[in-house]
């Protein structure tokens, strides 16, 4: 696919946007740029149809040595495509807020590193509304390694002290989003040494509502359990004091989502149902990082609490939130889980990844031992044992995968060996002891997350139902 800037511009315009850019360049005499724009979006590649755009657009046959011409053409289109944005949005955080809402996230990475290199060492509300977009992104999707990481906390933190008091409600947003992050680090490698916050906050950032409500939630990203559900509690009383300007319902059913989670992980499921109803029937309402978040761990929660239908129901119905994400596999995945475990069996390997798609490699080895899974149902225990004895042996030692996800492997190649067998009480006790170990499996992962929690509770249920038969 072409990756023209000009041309993924143009794609990115709904009809009544390229109707109403069509007509202003056509005001402005631009009528070559029209053109361009029409051509541009009913191509379907670029780079192939280059040759065939060249001589629609200027009666002649293109060549390389005339390829300056286009390219000189392209880059006022995309100048003018950029400048009609800008004023159909109001603005260049809107803008950049505009790519990544229609996940043109290549370009928008493109976009906001020239943004904030222009804007790093200034203080307007537009160049701090830029740098907040810019951290909102990378929390959302930079890659789960450490290095990335800490980067990105590297970052946040020179922000921060950059940032003067007289700007309470920004620097208090910031200090929001440090921890978020390194709440996602302490999640992913278990360090245990967040920022200490009091060294950042000021009593000049105190005298604010606002800022005191923010900085009450970033301290809640540093709490758990029983804890933290009393800071959020906190917080919800801080919000109501907020300016009306600030306080709204996405921000309350935000801390509802939260609030959920924390009671999932106590656990108490009647407690935590309640308030992720309240956040899900806002769900509109929210950021799309915040629906993410939500749409998976509710749906863990009422996994956990064997609602599989439920969940398979809010699974799919979401599934395009995760689309052109680094979760995107994985909340498929996810749904496959949830769809068997509500004992929804037909056609399953349609929902497996195709076979011609670019993986990470922790979700290949995920997606095999799914499809282990499957051929399970299909009753293909020899190349079932043979695939998992596979997967054991040769991601046990590899650092970048869950360990449930291995432990899980061996122990269900373990059952499927054992039905192979006769009819005896050999068969027979080596399942009742797959059940032991299952049972003690289960109890380690079933108040886990996604796609780990739903195989230890199926391959739990699955051993009962061949230890009563």
């Amino acid at each position: 696919m072409s990756k023209n800037k000009a041309s993924i511009l143009a794609k990115l315009l709904d009809k009544q946007e390229v109707k109403s850019l069509s007509k202003l360049l056509l005001k402005q005499k631009k009528e070559k740029q029209e053109k361009l724009l029409r051509l541009l979006i009913s191509s379907n590649d670029y780079s192939n149809e280059k040759a065939m755009i060249y001589q629609q657009l200027y009666q002649g046959t293109y060549s390389k040595e005339k390829d300056y011409l286009l390219r000189n053409d392209l880059r006022k289109l995309s100048t003018s495509i950029i400048k009609f944005i800008k004023n159909e949005v109001n603005g260049d955080a809107a803008y950049l807020n505009l790519l990544r809402e229609r996940k043109a996230n290549s370009l928008f990475e493109k976009e906001i590193a020239k943004a904030i290199n222009k804007t790093a060492s200034t203080q307007s509300e537009t160049n701090l509304q830029i740098q907040k977009i810019y951290f909102e992104y990378w929390l959302a999707n930079c890659p789960r390694k450490l290095v990335s990481l800490k980067s990105v906390q590297a970052k946040l933190l020179a922000c921060i002290n950059n940032i003067s008091d007289d700007k309470p409600v920004h620097k208090s947003s910031f200090i929001v989003q440090l921890s978020v992050l390194e709440r996602i680090i302490w999640q992913h490698f278990n360090e245990e040494k967040p920022t200490d916050l009091s060294s950042i906050i000021t009593p000049k950032l105190l005298q604010n509502k606002t800022a005191t409500y923010l900085i009450e939630k970033a301290f809640s990203f540093q709490l758990f359990g029983l804890e933290r559900i009393k800071k959020l509690e906190n917080c919800i009383k801080y919000l109501q004091l907020c300016s009306e300007e600030f306080y709204n319902d996405t921000e309350f059913s935000y801390l509802q989502s939260q609030l959920g989670l924390e009671y999932f992980l106590i656990p108490d499921f009647i407690k935590s149902k309640p308030h992720f109803e309240i956040a899900y029937d806002n769900i509109s309402i929210l950021s799309k990082s915040q629906q993410m978040q939500l749409v998976y761990n509710y749906s863990s929660m009422l996994c956990a609490a064997e609602d599989f239908t439920a969940a398979n129901e809010i699974l799919n119905k979401h599934v395009s939130l995760f689309k052109a994400t680094p979760f995107e596999s994985t909340i498929k995945l996810f749904a496959l889980m949830a769809r068997i475990n509500s004992n929804q069996l037909d056609d399953l390997r349609s929902l497996l990844p195709p076979s011609n798609e670019v993986l990470a490699k922790d979700v290949q080895v995920y997606t095999r031992i799914y499809e282990c899974i499957i051929l399970y149902y299909e009753k293909e225990y020899e190349v079932c044992v043979s695939y998992l004895e596979n997967i054991y042996n040769t991601s046990r030692y590899n650092s970048f995968l869950d360990k449930a996800f291995i432990e899980f492997a061996k122990l269900f190649q373990r059952l499927v060996s054992a039905l192979l067998l006769p009819k005896s009480d050999e068969k027979t006790n080596k399942i009742e002891g797959c059940l032991t170990a299952s049972n003690a499996f289960i109890d380690a992962y079933e108040l886990g997350f996604g796609s780990n929690m739903l195989c230890s509770v199926w391959l739990n249920k699955t051993i009962k139902e061949h230890v009563k038969n």
